[in-house]
């Protein structure tokens, strides 16, 4: 009995296994069909390969700082720099400072499609108060303008990327906006200041125009390089620097005019221009001997007012000897012009610190 058990389990066993064999056959037909058609595709493939190295491939296209072979090149390539529109280059008057660019141009759909062109006639016509439609006199005429004369005057321009905005008055760009006003004030002091003034440009780096005439002005603002950055201080240290360091020989005062539309960047900016204001105080005798006006232009920037007003207010609070600075407003400085501001400004910190105007 024990032995026929045996056999029969022994017998079952293999009809199980006679009964899987199919299922396992099935399995390795479907594998090798797999693998078939595995190796017609890749042949498929090497064929086609071998089929578009015989076809004649379209031409490269031409990276920036290449020279093409067209006859008509759509615009002038320069292999040192990358910016996606043709710039004039700048005029090549009195330049004393390099320009350290460290971004590229970039389409932002917001900002105006690339480089606003500067509108000669209007910079001719422009009015004296910042808005367009409206003028206005100058508040004190001559003798408002032979104050300014008594100063070294610099004007300090914001040329950014966010400087396309067009949402100044008139609809004109922040940029041109500011050309305008730059324009009208080298006109003004045309008869009175025969050297003109100091125009230096800023973003990542920052340019140093002296001698600017009206001319000089025109022309640099019909040929903006904006960049990224906004790198407030290292034009503002180097102005205040020349001045101090020539203070003896010129004996004059100094008038900074700084128009941005916001905070500066990168992160650390801000600070390095509280810095350098607060600094520059600790090196003057005379409250009048320096003043820096901040013009902030465009939309609201909440956190651009807040700086300036900072700048403004909290400067003597962080260790600053003299109060320096002052600040105006968008609105005030549409109304009234650049000239009008910085006239006003002056004869604000002479009523304030109780003196009279530097007048040398």
């Amino acid at each position: 009995m024990i032995e026929r058990a045996q056999l029969s389990t022994r017998i079952s066993r293999t009809q199980v296994t006679w009964e899987r064999r199919p299922i396992v056959g099935f399995f390795l037909l479907f594998v090798l069909a797999l693998v078939g058609t595995a190796a017609f595709a890749k042949g498929n493939e090497g064929a086609n390969a071998s089929g578009l190295e015989s076809m004649p491939m379209a031409a490269p296209p031409i990276h920036r700082g290449e020279a093409s072979t067209s006859a008509a090149a759509p615009f002038s390539l320069n292999a040192s720099k990358t910016q996606e529109n043709t710039t004039i280059p700048r005029p090549s008057f009195n330049l004393n400072a390099s320009k350290f660019t460290q971004g590229v141009e970039q389409t932002d759909p917001q900002l105006q499609p690339g480089s606003p062109k500067f509108d000669v006639s209007a910079f001719k016509q422009a009015p004296l108060a910042g808005n367009v439609q409206t003028s206005g006199p100058l508040t004190g005429g001559v003798q408002a303008l032979k104050l300014l004369a008594n100063y070294d005057i610099e004007l300090i321009v914001d040329e950014s990327l966010s400087m396309r905005r067009t949402d100044c008055p008139g609809g004109l760009s922040r940029w041109n906006w500011c050309g305008m006003q730059a324009g009208q004030l080298a006109k003004q002091l045309a008869p009175y200041v025969r050297n003109g003034f100091t125009l230096t440009t800023f973003a990542g780096g920052y340019e140093v125009y002296e001698k600017s005439s009206p001319e000089h002005v025109m022309q640099l603002f019909q040929s903006p390089m904006f960049t990224f950055g906004t790198r407030m201080s290292l034009p503002l240290d180097d102005r205040l620097n020349n001045y101090f360091n020539k203070k003896q020989s010129s004996g004059r005062p100094l008038l900074i005019a700084v128009i941005t539309d916001g905070v500066p960047a990168p992160r650390r900016e801000p600070f390095l221009v509280a810095d350098v204001l607060i600094n520059a105080t600790k090196r003057m005798r005379d409250p009048r001997d320096v003043t820096v006006v901040f013009f902030q232009i465009g939309g609201a920037d909440f956190k651009g007012q807040r700086f300036l007003s900072y700048l403004d207010n909290g400067l003597m609070a962080d260790g600053a000897r003299f109060d320096i600075v002052k600040n105006v407003p968008m609105e005030r400085l549409a109304q009234i012009g650049l000239a009008q501001s910085l006239v006003n400004s002056i004869q604000e910190f002479a009523a304030q610190n109780k003196l009279a105007p530097s007048v040398r």
